[in-house]
Order: structure tokens, then C-alpha cells, then sequence
């Protein structure tokens, strides 16, 4: 006799994660889209949109490419953390600077371009779930630009950890303003005593931040959008123990989603 097959898709759906360098580095060995990728094991590919150095003001310019028709199947959760370059300060780091204010409406229209591209008809809109940056380590920082520009006379640091905290708040403002899900980096990082061990150069995340924002964002996931948790999808082909051996026709024809 057959077993009862359990329900799967035949196509797995997606996760978009959108953002600067420290998305685009999140596929390092053990980095943080690595094990959220890893948690969404055949449920859902991890597709990576990171673009180091840019801004929200840039992003706006790309996310119609980013997010065109057919780009992704089924798009289930995208991530939208950018404000580590926006928050440059002006004086020193005009280029990648975006002004507060522009800063939190920007993000409020990324979210809105995202849904628009994406969700498809009759089905829900996907969750978003928008990432602060986390705290900067200004003098770690100043000493790594230094070494990078092998220019020893660089006397101050174009990022300062008081001015991210105002754009991590923003960031979590714009989420709740578009009924999007936040989660505070800042703030949690901040929180943790010798929270610049999360930082490998003071701005980018080191392996433990990586470890941090991994679990952090999973936790998130699964308590305030189960639905799109891995839990929460069907998975790609029956598994293996659910295979009729006597039955293929039956075993993956069944439930296909």
C-alpha cells in the first residue's frame, strides 16, 4: 500500500536579501545569509542583492532591475538593510551620505517599490523585514581606512556611532510606518558588552557578528512571521523516507503545492 504522502512543493520559493556591503559579504564562510540560507534549507533559495558602498539613494536607482518581472520565484521574505553608507557624515564622506530625512523616506519607498514588484496576484504581499545598521567602532574604523588608503595622516573618522544610532531609529521607523518588521541592530548589538568583537573592521560584521545577526534575524522570523518561517514552508519533493519505491507515479504526483 501507498503511504500517505505529505504535502510538498514542486518548486521551492524565494528569499531576497537586499542591502550594502554587509549583505553582499553575507555569504562568507559562516556569514549571516550563509546560515540564513542554511536555515531555509530546500524550502527556499537565499538570493543575495548585496551591493557594497551603496546607499538607499542609490538603491532606488536599481531596485526596478533588482526586483523586474520574473527576476525571483514566489518571493516569500525580502531584507532591506542598508544606513551604514547613508550614515556617513557629510563633512568628511560626501559621496555615500544620504540626510536623515531622506534617509527614513527612502527606505519607506523601497519597501513600497519591493511590495509593488513582487507580490503576486491574490496572494499575500511578502514580508519585509528592514535591518538597521549596526553600531560603528569609529576609532577601529579610522584605524582600518587608514591602512586601507595607506594615508597614515587621515585625523578623523567619516562615521560616528552617535549619528548611526539616529538612522537606526529611522530605520525602524520607516518599517513600522509601512507595517514592515524591523530589527534593531543597533540597539541589540549596542545592548552586548563588547559588542566591537561583532565588528571585523569596526563596520563590517566579524565571524561572532555574523553569528549574531543569524540568529537574531531567525528568531525574528519565526516569532513575528511564522508563516514564512522554513518551518512555515513546504518543502521541495517529498522527502526521502516518503518515497514509494512501488509507487513513483503516485509518491510525486501527490500534493504538489
Amino acid at each position: 500500500g501507498s503511504k500517505m504522502a505529505l504535502s510538498f512543493t514542486n518548486r521551492r520559493s524565494s528569499v531576497v536579501i537586499f542591502g550594502d556591503s554587509i549583505t553582499q559579504q553575507g555569504f562568507t564562510s559562516n556569514g549571516w545569509a550563509a546560515s540564513l540560507a542554511d536555515a531555509y534549507s530546500r524550502k527556499a533559495d537565499v538570493l543575495n542583492r548585496g551591493f557594497s558602498g551603496y546607499n538607499t539613494r542609490w538603491a532606488l536607482r536599481i531596485v526596478a532591475d533588482v526586483f523586474a518581472p520574473n527576476a525571483f520565484h514566489n518571493v516569500k521574505l525580502v531584507t532591506l538593510f542598508f544606513g551604514a553608507n547613508d550614515s556617513s557624515l557629510e563633512r568628511l564622506n560626501k559621496k555615500q551620505h544620504v540626510p536623515l530625512s531622506e534617509y527614513k523616506s527612502n527606505l519607506e519607498l523601497l519597501i513600497d517599490k519591493i511590495r509593488e514588484a513582487v507580490t503576486l496576484p491574490g496572494a499575500p504581499a511578502p514580508v519585509v523585514i528592514v535591518i538597521s545598521p549596526p553600531p560603528i567602532d569609529a576609532a577601529k574604523w579610522l584605524e582600518q581606512r587608514r591602512v586601507r588608503y595607506n594615508d597614515p595622516s587621515i585625523s578623523e573618522s567619516d562615521r560616528s556611532n552617535d549619528v548611526t544610532e539616529q538612522y537606526a531609529a529611522a530605520a525602524v521607523e520607516a518599517a513600522q510606518a509601512k507595517g514592515a518588521l524591523s530589527l534593531d541592530l543597533w540597539t541589540t548589538m549596542s545592548n552586548e558588552a563588547n559588542w566591537s568583537a561583532y565588528l571585523s573592521d569596526g563596520l563590517h560584521l566579524s565571524p561572532a557578528g555574523n553569528e549574531f545577526v543569524a540568529k537574531r534575524l531567525v528568531q525574528l522570523i519565526r516569532t513575528q512571521a511564522p508563516q514564512v518561517c522554513p518551518d512555515g514552508l513546504p518543502v521541495e519533493f517529498p522527502w526521502w523516507d516518503q518515497v514509494d519505491p512501488d509507487n513513483l507515479d503516485q509518491t510525486f504526483k501527490a500534493s504538489v503545492l
